[in-house]
Formats: structure tokens, C-alpha cells, sequence
């Protein structure tokens, strides 16, 4: 299991830009939509603290929010600064699974509108997390890789959300 798991961090680590994105991206909406079908029935017994009603945003506001501004914003507090953060705690800086699960609860808590959108922000937050560690020793454009995911799974999101 483990000699598998680091197959896949090689190849991953060794893809160029384009293939990286396209494959965290799929592995992004297989987790996304993936967890929405399981557990879509949470959604009418879900407890929702913060409601955004969308018919007082345009449109165009909503899409830049969501696609261009939010990514940035997610990338900068949910992955690079908890990853540097953490990676300064001496217990922490060999032990990625921790700095992996304690940055994925931390973007699933950014998402704190419900329970089940944070249990659902968490999940895709490690995938998020998994993907920039396993670049950032190699990529000085890991924020940016991983930005561009996030935004991708957003567009898809947005979409969906529009019918």
C-alpha cells in the first residue's frame, strides 16, 4: 500500500502542469459530485448556519466571487499558509498526513455554512492538500496549480448551480 502510494506521489510529482491540473481537477469532481450523490440526503435534515440568499447577487458577481476571487483567497488560507505554518512545528515537519488532515479541517471549517458543507469543503480539501505537497518541493507554481483546480471544480460547481 504504501510503495503504491508512492508511486502515485512520483508520478504526480513528475507531470507536467497541464496533466496535473487535468488529473487533480478529475479527481476534484469524481470527490465532489461523488459525495454529493452518497450524501445528498443529508442536505434537507442539514444544520445551516450562514444562508446566502442569491437572489440579491448578479450573476457576474457570483461568478467572479466564486471562480477568480475565492480560489485565490481558499489556495492562500486553506493550503499555503497552513502547509509553511505547520511545516515549522518540529512534531509536524516530517509528518504530512497530520499537516494534510489538520489543513483539510481547516479549509472544511472556511466553508462553515453547514455541517454538511464542511464535511464536504474537507473532503475536497485534502485532495487540495495531498496535491500541493506533493508539489511544492518541485514546483515553485504549486499555489497557482492548485488555485487553477480549485477554480476549475468551481466553474463546474457554478454551472451546475445555474439550472
Amino acid at each position: 500500500m504504501i510503495l503504491r502510494l508512492q508511486n502515485i506521489n512520483t508520478r504526480l510529482k513528475s507531470l507536467n502542469r497541464i496533466a496535473f491540473i487535468l488529473i487533480i481537477t478529475s479527481i476534484l469532481y469524481i470527490g465532489a459530485f461523488g459525495f454529493n450523490y452518497v450524501f445528498g440526503f443529508i442536505k434537507g435534515r442539514d444544520l445551516i448556519w450562514f444562508n446566502i440568499p442569491n437572489n440579491e447577487k448578479s450573476i457576474g458577481f457570483i461568478f467572479i466571487s466564486t471562480i477568480l476571487v475565492a480560489p485565490i483567497f481558499e489556495t492562500i488560507l486553506g493550503q499555503s499558509l497552513p502547509y509553511y505554518l505547520l511545516k515549522k512545528v518540529k512534531f509536524l515537519n516530517e509528518r504530512n498526513y497530520l499537516i494534510l488532515l489538520i489543513s483539510s479541517l481547516f479549509f472544511g471549517l472556511l466553508h462553515f455554512y453547514s455541517l454538511f458543507y464542511i464535511l464536504y469543503a474537507f473532503l475536497l480539501g485534502l485532495v487540495l492538500m495531498y496535491a500541493y505537497i506533493i508539489r511544492i518541493k518541485t514546483d515553485k507554481r504549486t499555489f497557482f496549480l492548485i488555485a487553477i483546480c480549485h477554480s476549475l471544480l468551481n466553474i463546474g460547481i457554478f454551472i451546475i448551480n445555474l439550472f
